[in-house]
């Protein structure tokens, strides 16, 4: 799937992950946080993060 497609993607953050090669989703779980965070701070961790599916959301579930 695109990288585009994660939350934590804009536009411009897209068109600087495709400069480096980072084109997709796993291509982006793959990706050494090291070297994102050169460029994207403490975005980094939660960009890979939410490539990898790991998530520190609440999800509540409502029964009927």
């Amino acid at each position: 799937m695109p990288v585009a497609d994660l939350l934590y993607v804009g536009r411009a953050t897209e068109r600087k992950l495709k400069l480096w090669g980072i084109h997709t989703i796993g291509d982006l779980a793959n990706t050494d946080e090291k070297y994102l965070s050169f460029y994207f701070k403490n975005q980094a961790g939660k960009m890979i993060d939410a490539a990898k599916g790991i998530s520190d959301a609440i999800i509540t579930v409502k029964r009927r």
